[in-house]
């Protein structure tokens, strides 16, 4: 049961106060995840990492985007904290910092997926 859900079990003080605390943290979800999923090269990203690290030409081969656009995306993903980067002599290996990182992505797929087969096409008018 979340905090809200408890709600009526405490003073509306209380209540303030767990919401307050409930903002702040979706705002920072959104600050750092939302923005970091929110383009869908750093999605693809996202899935090319999900097995194995690879570093920046392989990911640049793989998405067919430049070296400096996918250095661009992986540095705003670093500094977000969705991946961890080591240096191997001259290239930088990138994966991603938590494997549930790519199971939220998953999830997100399955629920785009669902929605789509709950959608009913409007049908044709008829033809006079």
């Amino acid at each position: 049961m979340t905090e809200l859900a408890r709600a009526g079990d405490v003073s509306g003080a209380e209540q303030t106060q767990q919401f307050e605390h409930l903002r702040d943290e979706l705002t920072e979800l959104h600050a750092r995840f939302c923005r970091g999923l929110g383009d869908p090269k750093r999605l693809l990203i996202i899935a090319a990492l999900r097995l194995e690290e690879r570093s920046v030409g392989e990911l640049a081969r793989q998405l067919g985007a430049t070296h400096s656009n996918v250095s661009q995306h992986l540095g705003m993903m670093r500094d977000l904290g969705l991946v961890v980067a080591r240096r191997v002599d001259s290239n930088v290996y990138y994966r991603l910092s938590d494997p549930r990182i790519a199971d939220v992505v998953d999830l997100l797929r399955a629920i785009q997926a669902d929605s789509r087969k709950r959608e009913r096409p409007v049908p044709p008018l008829p033809l006079r």
